[in-house]
């Protein structure tokens, strides 16, 4: 039977990454885009490299995210799939009762508060707000129409699941190959084709921008999890020069986007393929080396904040559009809020650790615990044998 892998190292320093690329995403990136744009504020970030990539270029670290699930599905998922203890059914189950619970809430709060504001007369809210049925049944059951190459969602979050559920199918039927007996090659096509897609830009269900950058991160992901699986058994003399290459990756990879923060389209090129490339997988390879740094986010605080950081990310909307219905129902001047918009966002900042704690806790973790219990308790027996060619062969 196939194993699963022990890594010699610690993937603790995920709890950092995932905490750090919500809160930069939602209480920067997304409070100037949707609630200063939509107020016409101005936003209270302006001076520094810092705030400029937190509140302008932070989309690319959900290209983080989707590299982290692409290594863990190599880690966890695919030794189980080996061994035959998931089919489609149970595979694609497990994956919706851990991300949909919390993506169906958010999504209908926020369709509240847009009939709300809508039928008061102050219009939709947010960048593509809507009052469609039709949409809110979309964001329900399929978290969104990003993988139709559709615009529009009131929770724009849950594009990044829409798109993951894609990326973990592609991922399902691949490790089915890989379990008769293919190489670990197979995990490469699906970035040819979002290279594909990147530089042809069609616009058809399941071939557009975000599948695009969904399919390159995940599966950049993936074959990241199997170099690690191999660096592991390096001489620690390979590993220091290794560490050594990855950190000036990351050092030069950062100058360099920074210096050309003007015309990072001339310089740097497509700056999602660039985070793919360069700049994460070098990021993890070096922290993944760190031992102390993984000690210290192995500690409880570190593992709460990674609890709540997809409530960071998933109730980002529910709270700005909120506060945006508390200013138009009590008719606050938009001046006034310009002048205290520092302490606006400090609140904000603070609702958001405040609302994702109360929601771990008392809506996704019983009933994750409740459906995973159902998921499980229909799951077939696992039987003894090697079940893949790769177990067979003791791989």
């Amino acid at each position: 039977m196939s194993r699963v892998y022990k890594h010699k190292g610690s993937y603790d320093f995920f709890n950092l990454l995932r905490i750090g690329a919500s809160v930069v995403i939602a209480c920067f990136m997304h409070f100037r885009t949707h609630f200063c744009r939509t107020l016409e504020l101005v936003q209270p970030f302006k001076q520094g490299l810092l705030w400029w990539f937190a509140s302008s270029e932070s989309q690319v670290l959900v290209e983080l995210f989707f590299i982290i699930s692409g290594m863990l599905f190599v880690l966890v998922y695919l030794p189980r799939i080996e061994q035959r203890r998931y089919n489609l059914d149970s595979f694609v189950m497990h994956r919706v009762v851990r991300m949909y619970p919390l993506a169906i809430l958010t999504t209908l709060v926020v369709f509240t508060l847009q009939q709300v504001l809508f039928r008061a007369g102050f219009g939709l809210w947010g960048v593509r707000g809507s009052t469609d049925l039709v949409d809110l049944f979309l964001e329900v059951t399929m978290a969104g129409k990003a993988a139709f190459g559709l615009e529009g969602t009131n929770n724009s979050p849950i594009w990044y699941i829409n798109i993951l559920m894609v990326c973990t199918a592609v991922a399902y039927l691949l490790a089915l190959f890989y379990r008769d007996g293919h190489s670990k090659l197979v995990f490469v096509l699906p970035i040819f084709l979002g290279l594909c897609i990147f530089y042809h830009n069609p616009k058809f269900m399941l071939l557009n921008m975000k599948v695009a950058r969904g399919m390159v991160a995940f599966f950049v992901g993936c074959i990241l999890e199997f170099c690690l699986q191999r660096i592991d058994g390096l001489r620690r003399s390979a590993k220091v020069l290794l560490c050594a290459l990855c950190a000036t990756t990351v050092a030069f990879s950062v100058w360099y986007l920074v210096y050309h923060k003007g015309g990072h389209e001339t310089y740097v090129g497509n700056l999602f393929l660039y985070v793919d490339f360069y700049l994460f997988p070098a990021l993890i390879i070096l922290l993944y080396h760190c031992p102390h740094l993984n000690r210290i986010c192995a500690a409880k605080p570190f593992a709460f904040l990674n609890n709540i950081s997809f409530g960071v990310y998933l109730w980002n909307l529910p709270i700005l559009c909120a506060a945006h219905s508390i200013i138009m129902f009590n008719s606050i001047d938009i001046a006034y809020v310009q002048e205290h918009i520092l302490g606006l966002w400090a609140i904000l900042f603070a609702a958001h650790f405040m609302v994702a704690t109360v929601s771990y806790y008392a809506f996704e973790k019983p009933i994750t615990r409740y459906l995973v219990g159902i998921v499980n308790a229909q799951q077939p027996e696992v039987d003894d044998a090697p079940k893949s060619r790769h177990a067979a062969r003791g791989q």
